[in-house]
């Protein structure tokens, strides 16, 4: 009997062997589903910037850093770590935290400061990355949850990139921002099977090649068996039968 991973995972969906698994418990199958994920998994990079005032120019007064998003870690947990040291300008430490569609800023550490200086600019850039992140099409301030002053006009987002001006804003250890993103397109996560504990046993051949009738059309492709006698796999191709 063959037994292809793709087959298998169809035959999990169908709930024709799930009864039998369930019967011996020898084997549990995590089956992580087929969706569209947005921006977990993405590259996201992040600067703060200054500009006094329309004439002037902008400045970057925090080092421009990367990660990828990933829940629930946070993404950047001390944005005064960012600090350029001799610039004059002095970072609130916030951390910010972005999910699959939203980003966060937390004042937990802002200490002792209690507001954003004034000017034509103050705040921070996010780039996402567009050869592999979701493309964001829209930002708008979560006001269930948000208790720092934004505004809408605030926020200003073009392609993949989104600005948050915080100038002159007041703060304290308690306040919180949450932007909720509207996101299309992004990457794949791709159905797999995992054996947490157990194994997958592949049919033997007891030292002969596997039949040419078994692997000869599409419908077969990805079968594999094992040959436990020269320990060779053969898995079924659009060429026929490989060994690996």
């Amino acid at each position: 009997m063959f037994l292809s991973l793709i087959n298998f995972y169809r035959l999990l969906q169908q709930g024709v062997i799930m009864k039998k698994i369930a019967s011996t418990c020898l084997l549990f199958f995590s089956l992580a589903q087929s969706s569209h994920a947005a921006l977990l998994g993405t590259e996201l990079s992040l600067k703060i910037i200054y500009q006094p005032t329309s004439s002037s120019t902008e400045e970057t007064i925090g080092f421009l850093t990367t990660a990828v998003v990933d829940e629930p870690k946070v993404e950047f947990p001390s944005v005064a770590a960012l600090d350029i040291d001799g610039d004059n300008f002095t970072l609130v430490d916030v951390s910010i935290n972005v999910g699959d569609n939203y980003l966060e800023i937390d004042f937990d550490n802002s200490s002792p400061y209690s507001s954003f200086s004034s000017g034509y600019k103050n705040g921070y850039v996010f780039t996402f990355d567009s050869g592999i992140a979701a493309t964001i099409t829209g930002a708008t301030i979560d006001n269930n949850v948000t208790t720092l002053g934004l505004i809408e006009s605030d926020l200003t987002f073009t392609g993949n990139q989104l600005y948050v001006n915080v100038e002159g804003l007041s703060f304290n250890a308690s306040t919180f921002v949450r932007i909720n993103l509207t996101v299309e397109g992004g990457p794949i996560i791709k159905p797999q099977i995992s054996v947490n504990g157990g194994f997958i046993k592949l049919d033997t051949t007891h030292g002969s090649a596997p039949d040419t009738t078994d692997c000869e059309n599409v419908t077969h492709d990805g079968r594999m068996v094992f040959d436990e006698v020269n320990e060779v796999l053969y898995i079924c191709s659009p060429s026929g039968w490989i060994s690996k």
